[in-house]
């Protein structure tokens, strides 16, 4: 009869468990080192400055959007409607960023604030139909 603690090992099993804790930790603190690309506040605002001016902060989120990065547009988004809350257009395009993520109650909550009189039918129609979830009480077109 054998007993296990009678085999030779190189490294006791709990010496490789720490081992191979220390080196995930290691991994982590490199990549935590290298995770922002800004250090400084004013490299910071380097990064948000361009969604807080409605135009820029527009074209920032639709180009988002178009590389997939949707949870990036909605960001973009929502600093520019924190700077500009009428801003309508930007609205719209949230709403329909919501319908993107499959966040059906949100899109369905920023579409009934919306009047589709509002916008050209074209982007009314565009903004409503990526809506791949059922999202009651808007109306599609106009």
């Amino acid at each position: 009869m054998y007993i296990a603690h009678d085999l030779p090992l190189a490294w006791p099993p709990h010496r490789l468990a720490i081992k191979a804790a220390f080196a995930v930790l290691a991994a982590g603190a490199a990549l935590a080192a290298q995770a922002l690309p800004a250090e400084t506040p004013e490299q910071l605002d380097g990064l948000v400055s361009p969604t807080t001016e409605l135009r820029q902060g527009m074209d920032l989120a639709r180009v988002q959007a178009m590389r997939g990065e949707l949870l990036e547009a909605l960001a973009s988004l929502e600093r520019v409607l924190t700077r500009h809350p009428e801003a309508k257009e930007a609205q719209l395009l949230h709403a329909s960023l919501r319908c993107r993520v499959d966040d059906g109650p949100g899109a369905q909550a920023e579409f009934a604030r919306l009047n589709p009189k509002q916008f050209p039918k074209n982007a009314w129609t565009e903004a409503t139909s990526v809506c791949t979830v059922p999202v009651a009480g808007f109306r599609r077109g106009h």
